[in-house]
């Protein structure tokens, strides 16, 4: 009998300590730990262009559909990641009041990045030239994101300007491997120019045919 009464004991004392112990004031709460944002992954670097073509071109008398032309082929096609175009362009004289080519007036310069919206805009004009309607240019160019750099009167035709030009472009993509330059516009080929000295390309009618030399 007394074993009988020692077992009860001991199991009412074990119950009583298991109650007490389950206190919920006595509950020691161990802190969540704190949660800190994982760091963002720095993106990789873009790839440097393979190319970088400066094209600097003004019409000069005749040459006008051809610019306009060529700079719709460009935009048109896009840059991408191996190629960027950037453009400095001057329309002749006759053209730079027209309400038409507001958007051409001047002398202006852009980049093919620059104008992405404009990508897939142009297949029917470019496979019109020369014969593209004024009308048409007009409601296409609208759109165009380009940078006044100087009015009609802007000497496209000095080393000066085209050293700008090229350092321009340059500072836009830096990290191009090659560059290319292209002058467009009319020329004397390797001729003698009316100076009986030098030879001359980018004639410019909006200043007095002035132009550019070999010597230049």
């Amino acid at each position: 009998m007394k074993k009988l009464l020692n077992f009860i004991a001991l199991v009412a004392l074990s119950a009583l300590m298991l109650c007490s112990c389950s206190d919920p004031g006595n509950d020691i709460v161990e802190p969540l730990p704190e949660l800190k944002p994982k760091p963002e992954q720095p993106q990789p670097a873009a790839a440097p262009p393979d190319y970088l073509v400066m094209h600097y071109t003004q019409g000069g008398g005749d040459l006008d559909e051809g610019i306009i032309s060529n700079i719709m082929q460009v935009l048109d096609e896009g840059s991408n990641r191996k190629v960027k175009v950037t453009f400095e362009f001057k329309l002749s004289a006759d053209l730079q009041t027209l309400a038409d080519l507001k958007d051409f007036d001047g002398t202006r310069r852009l980049t093919a990045d620059d104008n992405a919206h404009l990508k897939g805009q142009f297949k029917s004009l470019t496979n019109n030239y020369p014969q593209i309607a004024r009308e048409e240019i007009s409601k296409c160019t609208s759109q165009l994101k380009s940078e006044k750099i100087g009015d009609a009167n802007y000497e496209m035709t000095s080393s000066e300007a085209l050293a700008d030009f090229i350092k321009w472009s340059k500072e836009k993509y830096p990290k191009a491997k090659r560059t290319i330059l292209v002058l467009s516009n009319h020329g004397g080929g390797w001729n003698i120019h009316t100076d009986g000295k030098t030879r001359a390309i980018l004639y410019d009618d909006n200043v007095k045919d002035a132009h550019l030399t070999a010597q230049d």
